[in-house]
């Protein structure tokens, strides 16, 4: 089974990409209220037992998007990690009951990283963490109401920078470019991420280099990384184990844009 569903894809610059705050939280369902309430307290009680980080914060809740005049407009508002840990992430299978509509939906913001000697870089989170440990993945989080720009725009282009910088030291000065790839989610959860492809002038080494393995507040816990050739992408997946859906959706559409629409049906069959 495909791990990942695209919603679009492409390459887009942030005129071509507009996010709308609106204040629309997630409607009342009392069925699901409760269940998310117990879901957190478990889920809380859970990860104490075996030491894992978790808090809850503010998030940036994915509403609606549309598509004209060759641009992407999405429009997004409030919701939480206490909601996204009790919809999405643990209950997703009520979806289908229910309503999606329901759902926290955070809007995540990731990054695949193409150093100065063309690696394309990836993650593999940390074990202490509550969500997707020990799996390969992107660099990035998800959108909070600090990215919301005064005009009330959001700014993922902002909140990518922010994130490279937190959890790799990349500085702005260092990112040759960045580009959005498309929207995808993954075939279960549903929650949806932007993707994005960040250029660097650091090299592979370099980078490996600002990690800090063991450090509490550090989410990685090594750097893996592969050729962008058609059959060394493949070999990568194959070969990497546990791969976030949000980090194959991107390597997909990274190979894709690049070698068609043949090799992309070949990198789906790994799946």
């Amino acid at each position: 089974m495909v791990p990942f569903v695209i919603d679009f894809s492409g390459e887009f610059g942030p005129e071509d990409l507009t996010i709308v705050w609106r204040d629309e939280p997630r409607p009342p369902h009392p069925q699901l209220d409760r269940l998310v309430s117990e879901t957190w307290d478990a889920f809380a009680a859970e990860c104490r037992k075996n030491q894992q980080q978790l808090y809850n914060g503010p998030m940036v809740r994915l509403l609606r998007w549309t598509h004209r005049d060759g641009r992407w407009h999405l429009e997004a508002g409030p919701t939480d990690y206490a909601n996204y840990i009790g919809t999405n992430h643990l209950n997703y299978k009520m979806g289908d009951l229910i309503g999606w509509e329901f759902f926290a939906d955070p809007l995540g913001t990731s990054a695949l990283i193409i150093t100065s000697d063309r690696r394309l870089v990836l993650g593999r989170r940390g074990r202490h963490l509550a969500v997707c440990p020990g799996m390969l993945h992107l660099f990035g989080g998800t959108m909070d109401p600090s990215d919301r720009l005064p005009d009330g725009r959001m700014d993922a282009f902002g909140c990518v920078r922010r994130e490279l910088d937190e959890e790799l030291s990349i500085r702005p000065t260092e990112i040759a470019s960045l580009k959005c790839m498309g929207m995808v989610r993954e075939a279960t959860t549903r929650q949806p991420e932007l993707i994005f492809a960040c250029e660097c002038t650091c090299s592979y080494s370099d980078l490996r280099s600002r990690l800090r393995p063991g450090h509490p507040e550090e989410e990685h816990a090594g750097l893996e990384c592969c050729l962008p050739g058609e059959r060394e992408i493949c070999d990568f997946v194959a070969g990497a184990g546990q791969v976030a859906a949000v980090a194959a959706a991107a390597l997909g559409i990274y190979g894709r844009c690049r070698f068609g629409e043949d090799w992309y049906a070949a990198y789906l069959r790994i799946f």
